[in-house]
């Protein structure tokens, strides 16, 4: 399951037996799932604490690497020394604070923005910028009620991720690099907008909102504000 980083030291070693992985099983792309600790982003809140197995293994089917914040003790089981689980974690204990916004900021997204998806290639908190990535927001209205429309509108989402890595994987004839991946994303959002204008993810591309993103710096600048 989902395992819980309690400093950037963590975090970032985390990260790096991710990376060892066999190449079959080695995630290919960072995803930051953002929203802060405003009222009206609790519902986004207990959405993550609920679903949270159904998102590790959106994130383990996609060789993608998932990070959010929840903000009480999530009573979540640690993962083994295995790392298996691609899911991490960040509750609200010692003084750590939610990365959520300075996480934002780094890729020029503001308060306003949130909540969303950032989709960043570069799985080394260290590695010097600038570095791309793409943004979605998630409307705030996807939460409501049951939540169903954010489990199809995410679901849907990933959905354009797995087809984008099969179209990068398919065009080299081996695993894409993270920025092949990326790009293949991108013309793959944009295939999308004029086949189903109705799935709701797609919304947010055709009103301009979805939009590439650059962290101008290491990652690592933005979770040391969060952890610390």
């Amino acid at each position: 399951m989902a395992h819980t980083v309690l400093n950037l030291g963590e975090f970032a070693k985390a990260l790096a037996r991710l990376r060892e992985r066999p190449p079959s099983r080695r995630p290919r792309m960072l995803a930051f799932f953002l929203f802060d600790e405003r009222q009206s982003h609790q519902t986004v809140m207990r959405f993550a604490q609920r679903e949270f197995p159904w998102l590790d293994s959106l994130a383990a089917s996609n060789q993608m690497v998932l990070f959010f914040f929840l903000p009480s003790d999530p009573r979540l089981p640690d993962g083994d020394s295995t790392f298996e689980s691609p899911v991490l974690i960040t509750p609200a204990r010692g003084g750590v604070k939610n990365p959520s916004l300075f996480v934002a900021q780094q890729f020029g997204l503001s308060p306003s923005d949130l909540p969303g998806v950032v989709f960043f290639t570069e799985l080394d908190v260290y590695a010097a910028g600038p570095h791309q990535g793409v943004f979605w927001p998630l409307p705030i209205q996807l939460f409501d009620d049951d939540a169903a429309e954010a489990e199809d509108a995410i679901a849907a989402l990933f959905e354009l991720v797995q087809s984008a890595r099969g179209a990068a994987d398919a065009a080299l004839g081996f695993p894409a690099e993270p920025q092949a991946i990326l790009d293949a994303l991108r013309a793959e959002v944009r295939r999308e907008q004029y086949i189903d204008r109705g799935r709701p993810i797609l919304a947010a591309v055709r009103e301009g909102a979805f939009r590439l993103v650059t962290s101008p710096t290491a990652l690592i600048e933005a979770l040391k504000l969060a952890f610390r």
